[in-house]
């Protein structure tokens, strides 16, 4: 966890920001291995996969339900519908798939 001190009380909504980009670095930092073990895809949450694929450079757009990803240098589409507040396991797979098949990596600056 990062801490800064700061002395000026008027600067308690900056230390705020700085908390709060760290416990984000560690969702998504968590979300990604939990993804990449493959031990949970039916309970993966619909709205995290489409947060970490926008993290990994992926770009979405939405039609209906459907949720399309696509990336430079990636020739595959990701179509992602959700299943309740869930992702489907078999798409929770293929992005698994493509992640190692093109060696994508969430990156500290990424998180």
């Amino acid at each position: 966890m990062i801490s800064v001190r700061l002395n000026n009380l008027d600067n308690c909504s900056a230390y705020a920001t700085i908390e709060e980009q760290d416990s984000t670095v560690g969702k998504h930092r968590k979300f990604f291995e939990r993804l990449m073990r493959g031990s949970s895809d039916h309970a993966l949450r619909f709205d995290d996969l489409c947060m970490l694929l926008t993290r990994l450079g992926f770009e979405e757009r939405v039609r209906g339900d459907h949720h399309i990803f696509t990336k430079e240098g990636v020739m595959e589409i990701i179509n992602l519908q959700p299943k309740g507040f869930n992702a489907k396991p078999y798409q929770v797979k293929q992005v698994r798939y493509l992640i190692q098949k093109y060696g994508i990596r969430l990156e500290d600056g990424d998180e």
